[in-house]
């Protein structure tokens, strides 16, 4: 399990999937980890 931190919005990474999280919850919305490296590619990704 990994938290990334980008952009002041925590995600958790688990199994190639990226949640965002919200209030300490998963929100619905999710991508795969690729799609979420396109998005935020300048941006320094902590805790991998």
């Amino acid at each position: 399990m990994t938290i990334i931190t980008a952009k002041g919005n925590r995600f958790l990474a688990v199994n190639g999937q990226v949640y965002k999280v919200c209030q300490g919850q998963l929100c619905p919305e999710h991508w795969l980890i690729t799609d979420l490296f396109t998005q935020i590619k300048s941006t320094v990704i902590s805790q991998w």
